[in-house]
């Protein structure tokens, strides 16, 4: 699994000047895999990855697990292929004016790629940032919520939550970065 933060960016974060001391490094880099992997677990963000075949009740309004949504190749009800111009995609959801709900509920299945990556936040030379790609704000919460964890971690020296109020600031932190309903 790549890092959506290097180390030396959490350095940066920290305000930590120098690296090369390869104990402290690894340290920061296990608070990162860490941080990283509270985030895919306790909020609905996730790494980016293509799904194909994933099944929703059908539903004008669909919202697929993996979040946001970069693209969809493909959408299906009852097992036929709709149309890419007959739906709507956004960053949280697929609008599908078409589809029905009245009568015999049928399923969805959606082909497409969701979640956050590095690769969403690309350099422009001019700016130093391009904000074109549906990612990008996802991709910079997800970075603001995993350093944050990183420090939290490493300020407490904790590997692993120990007790409910851990859970509970875990939460908190990933929420103040990430304002999106959260995994129960």
């Amino acid at each position: 699994m790549a890092l959506l933060v290097s180390v030396n960016e959490l350095e940066q974060y920290m305000h930590i000047s120098g690296s090369g001391n390869s104990v402290r490094d690894a340290k920061y880099e296990d608070a990162l895999y860490w941080a990283q992997a509270a985030l895919w677990s306790y909020s609905d963000y996730c790494e980016q990855t293509a799904v194909t075949g994933e099944k929703q009740d059908s539903s004008p309004l669909i919202i697929p697990d993996k979040l946001p949504i970069i693209s969809v190749s493909a959408l299906y009800y009852d097992e036929v292929e709709i149309d890419s111009g007959d739906y709507y995609v956004y960053d949280n959801y697929i609008r599908v004016p078409s589809i029905s709900t009245i009568g015999i509920p049928q399923i969805v299945t959606i082909d497409y790629t969701g979640g956050v990556s590095r690769t969403d936040v690309t350099k422009d030379p001019i700016t130093g940032i391009d904000t074109s790609t549906i990612g990008y704000k996802y991709t910079i919460q997800a970075q603001l919520a995993i350093k944050q964890l990183a420090e939290w971690m490493l300020q407490k020296n904790r590997g692993e939550p120990r007790n409910s109020t851990d859970e509970i600031m875990i939460r908190d932190m990933i929420f103040s970065y990430l304002p999106k309903l959260m995994r129960i």
